[in-house]
Formats: structure tokens, C-alpha cells, sequence
């Protein structure tokens, strides 16, 4: 049990913290001979600094997890750490992304070629982004939090934060872009401009970002908001998945038969091997198609059409889609963040009686389906994203 302390110690933080914002809110509603209205209001009060205290402190200490990691933790690290020490700034020996190399540039001046300083600061970075959008657009902030470090498809979202470095750090200026151009209260041309600024960022940090853009465009100008139309689809695509009729991956291959996509290229015939599931008893697919029933059962008509719902929703078909091949699942990733907001968001306040046992059966599966991961992770058998065992430059554990 040794190699899973620091996972151990971290979970432990965060869903004690959970625990303490649960009860806080519940013990808010009761005692004193207040009216309502007046008990409603010390409540949200009471409720916002508790959710404040536990969301900042526990992101510093997730930030901090990720931030101090060992160069050896997470496979994309060291090659990434290596990119940042070659004297032409090349990953695999080749060219990287506009915007990551600039960013490699830039960094080496002011820090040097330090390791620890570049591992610190893009996770930073990468952190920011996504804490940035649970704060200012989730209703309960450390359901968010919790979700973020245990849901996934095929790997636990925070997995990926350890390994993905660039893609990462894409994804936090791709939230800061969507916060943006949907929730910011300014006028148009600052909106629009910062929303570009921080996409046309991400598109050259991670191009894959760009494949982002007509989910985008369908969120703003024309959202589906039909429950019937979101059920139909993602059924159908289930059911494709199941049957093994690939149609996206063919796809991809064809386009990529006429058209030079650099190093992305490559990614058309790769998979990870083992993590690759089929047919009906599909467990990276099952668990988000669950997910957005309960959206869709529970989500009052007017609220589908919500950026955060959309995205959720798009991400669960684009699952099925992307079932044959992972690897291209991770151009998802994008957009299945959003459910780690959406469910808290829509769950929390409507499901009344049924509220708790929903929060538990979601946690209790995830927590299963993160311990699982961590120890096939330890496993002779692992393949992938190595985060175990956890080392740190700055603990001891």
C-alpha cells in the first residue's frame, strides 16, 4: 500500500472537504426563529466562505501535486522536460506547436533550464484554466473539484493532467476563451477579442483544439436543445459502437489520406492497446451515457440550451464515435471537462429526495473506477500514462 500514499493522502483532502461543504450547507438550513427568506440568505452567506476556504485550499494542494511532480511521473514529462532543454526547443526531434515553443522560449529566459521550474509553471498554467471556469461557473464548487480528480472516460481526468503537458495547458486557454465568449459581461468586441486571443492560443499550443470550433459555433448561435433529438443520437451512436461500425475513424483516415497534418497525422492508426474496449458492456462509454440521461431526465427544457449542457452532451456522442480508437478520444477532452461542472449544476438542486444517493452512487463508481486505474497503473501489465509510483521534487512521501 506503500506506492499509493500520496494518492492516499490527496483523495483523502479532497473528500473530507466535500464532506465538510455537504454538511455545512444541510446544518445552513436548520435552527434559529429567522423568516425563510432571512435563514435562505444567511444560509448561502454561511455556505459561500466554507465553499471558498475548502475550494482555494484544496486547489493549491492539487495544484502543488501536479506542479512538483518528478520529471519520471507521467509519460509525456520527461519528453516534454527534454523539449524544454534542447538548444533548438524540438520534441522528437521535430517542431512543435507556435505558441508551446514561444512559451518554452520565453520561460528558459527568465528560469533557466530548470526542470522543476518548467514542470511548476506549466502546471500552472494548465491548472488555471480549469479552476479559473469551476469557480466562476459551478454551483458547488467542490462536487466540481472531486469530479475533475475522479471522473473520466478512458483515464481519470486528473491522470491526464499528469501526462498531457501541452494538450493541457491548451485546454486551460480553451476554457478561459469559452468563459469568455459565453458568461463574461462586457461588450461585444472585448468579449469576441478576448475570446480569440485565448482560442487562437490554445488552437497554437494543441492544434487538436481546433477540432473544438463547430461544437462551439452550434453552442452559440444554434443550440439543440430537444431532449428527444440529444437521446436519439446518443443511442445511435451507442449502438454503432457496440456493433463495431466505425464510421469517424474511417473518416479520419481518408481525410488524412489526402491531407498533411504534420505529427498529428500519426495519430490515425494509434491506439493504447489495452484500454481499448468493445461491445455492449463498454465501460468507457457506459458511465457518460448514464450521465447525460440523468442531464436530460433532470434538466429543465430552457437549460439545455447551456454552453456547460451542450458541451457535456456533445462529448458523450463524440465518445461513442471516437470508441474504436482512444486515441483520438482525447480530442474530447475538451468538451467531457464540462460534465464535471454540468453535473453539480443540474443535479444538486432538482433531484430533492433522491439528491444523496445519486451523489453516492456517481462518487462510489468513480472512486472505484480511479482505484482500479491507480493499481492496473502499479500493475507489470501497464501500458500508457506511468503516475505510479508518485515521486515529488519538493515532498517526501
Amino acid at each position: 500500500m506503500s506506492i499509493f500514499q500520496p494518492y492516499i493522502y490527496l483523495y483523502s483532502i479532497i473528500l473530507l472537504a466535500f464532506l465538510l461543504c455537504i454538511v455545512k450547507e444541510e446544518l445552513s438550513y436548520t435552527g434559529g426563529n429567522t423568516s425563510v427568506l432571512l435563514e435562505k440568505v444567511k444560509h448561502i452567506r454561511s455556505f459561500k466562505k466554507v465553499d471558498f476556504f475548502c475550494f482555494f485550499t484544496v486547489s493549491i494542494i492539487v495544484l502543488l501535486f501536479i506542479a512538483t511532480r518528478d520529471v519520471t511521473v507521467g509519460t509525456d514529462t520527461a519528453t516534454y522536460v527534454a523539449f524544454f532543454k534542447h538548444p533548438s526547443f524540438l520534441y522528437h526531434e521535430e517542431k512543435t506547436d507556435l505558441f508551446f515553443e514561444y512559451y518554452g522560449r520565453v520561460l528558459r529566459l527568465l528560469i533557466g533550464k530548470s526542470k522543476e521550474g518548467f514542470i511548476f509553471f506549466s502546471s500552472l498554467i494548465s491548472c488555471f484554466g480549469v479552476f479559473f471556469i469551476i469557480w466562476k461557473t459551478s454551483k458547488r464548487k467542490m462536487y466540481s473539484l472531486l469530479l475533475f480528480m475522479i471522473m473520466g472516460t478512458s483515464s481519470i481526468f486528473f491522470f491526464q493532467y499528469l501526462c498531457l503537458m501541452r494538450q493541457c495547458i491548451a485546454i486551460s486557454y480553451f476554457m478561459l476563451a469559452i468563459y469568455f465568449l459565453f458568461e463574461y459581461k462586457s461588450s461585444a468586441y472585448r468579449k469576441y477579442f478576448l475570446f480569440l486571443i485565448f482560442y487562437i492560443s490554445a488552437v497554437f499550443t494543441h492544434a487538436s483544439c481546433l477540432f473544438t470550433l463547430p461544437f462551439i459555433i452550434i453552442a452559440y448561435f444554434k443550440p439543440i436543445t430537444k431532449k428527444e433529438i440529444w437521446l436519439a443520437v446518443i443511442l445511435v451512436t451507442y449502438f454503432m459502437s457496440a456493433l463495431g461500425i466505425s464510421i469517424v475513424g474511417d473518416l479520419i483516415e481518408l481525410v488524412f489520406g489526402f491531407l498533411d497534418f504534420g505529427k498529428y497525422s500519426g495519430y490515425a492508426k494509434i491506439n493504447f492497446g489495452m484500454i481499448e474496449q468493445k461491445g455492449w458492456l463498454n465501460m468507457n462509454l457506459l458511465p457518460f451515457i448514464v450521465l447525460a440521461s440523468i442531464i436530460l431526465y433532470v434538466c429543465p427544457f430552457k437549460k439545455i440550451g447551456d454552453f456547460r449542457i451542450q458541451f457535456a452532451l456533445f462529448s458523450v456522442v463524440l465518445n461513442n464515435l471516437f470508441y474504436d480508437n482512444l486515441m483520438w478520444s482525447r480530442l474530447t477532452l475538451y468538451l467531457s471537462l464540462f460534465m464535471i461542472i454540468t453535473i453539480p449544476n443540474v443535479t444538486f438542486d432538482k433531484l430533492k429526495i433522491c439528491k444523496f444517493s445519486t451523489i453516492a452512487f456517481i462518487l462510489v463508481y468513480y472512486l472505484y473506477k480511479t482505484s482500479t486505474q491507480l493499481i492496473f497503473n502499479a500493475s507489470w501489465l501497464a501500458t500508457g500514462n506511468f503516475i505510479v509510483p508518485y515521486k515529488s521534487w519538493l515532498f517526501e512521501f
